[in-house]
């Protein structure tokens, strides 16, 4: 039986709290990362709070 699971964590790439998200990386929990299984919107999202970004002077 499918199960969704839910994370305490958004996106590492664009934040997103209520995306499917992959989890990549190690076993140990400082190395995991977690992203958008859909790149597609990840890439939106982070394109449209581009300008958010560069007006605070954050670079990712």
């Amino acid at each position: 039986m499918f199960e969704v699971q839910h994370w305490n964590v958004g996106c590492t790439l664009c934040d997103s709290p209520s995306s499917y998200l992959d989890e990549i990386g190690g076993s140990a929990p400082d190395r995991r990362v977690f992203m958008c299984s859909d790149t597609a919107y990840c890439r939106e999202r982070r394109e449209a709070s581009e300008p958010a970004r560069r007006a605070a002077g954050i670079r990712l």
